[in-house]
């Protein structure tokens, strides 16, 4: 008879003590996200980051000066860096002037032009948070030099940098502008 009770006993004594895990599981558990997720990243159906050539689409002669932007938008990511490579025809075009005054960015890696190659390269960024919204990065001073249409393009080995502690590249966007240089009349 003792052994019994001992029995019912110790099967009573498990049940209470499962009982109490139990309890306290549900007690203590969260439903946290997993780890990991980067919601800076999550486009929420956004195209990614652009940068937009902003500019004439017609100069009224050989000899004339004129400005181009280069402007950003980041589609609300952040981001810290950028590195905008700017092609144009030499043949036709000139760049005079960059200036950058009004970038987001405090530190220049690269901030230049070559006439030779027709290429204008700002490599610059910001310190974390960074940067989200649009922003006029550069503004190129050009002059035409010969009658003509031309293309100043974004190259595609241009980059825009999430604040993701990767560096992810989320230019996918690389825009080109023609300009018709047309004979003075």
């Amino acid at each position: 008879m003792r052994e019994k009770i001992r029995k019912i006993a110790s099967k009573k004594e498990f049940l209470i003590a499962a009982f109490l895990v139990l309890i306290l599981v549900l007690i203590y558990y969260k439903d946290n996200p997993p780890k990991g997720v980067n919601w800076n990243m999550v486009s929420w159906g956004k195209s990614p980051a652009s940068l937009i050539i902003v500019g004439p689409s017609e100069i009224p002669g050989a000899g004339t000066p004129f400005k181009v932007g280069i402007d950003l938008d980041t589609n609300n990511y952040l981001v810290n860096a950028i590195q905008a490579n700017i092609e144009y025809d030499s043949r036709i075009l000139e760049a005079m002037k960059l200036d950058t005054t009004d970038s987001f960015c405090k530190l220049y890696i690269e901030n230049r032009y070559q006439n030779e190659k027709g290429l204008v390269k700002v490599a610059c960024g910001a310190p974390s948070p960074g940067f989200k919204g649009k922003n006029r990065v550069m503004t190129i001073d050009f002059i035409a030099k010969s009658f003509s249409n031309t293309t100043i393009k974004v190259r595609e080995d241009s980059m825009v940098t999430a604040n993701d502690k990767k560096g992810t590249n989320i230019l996918k966007n690389f825009d080109s502008k023609i300009i018709r240089v047309r004979v003075a009349v």
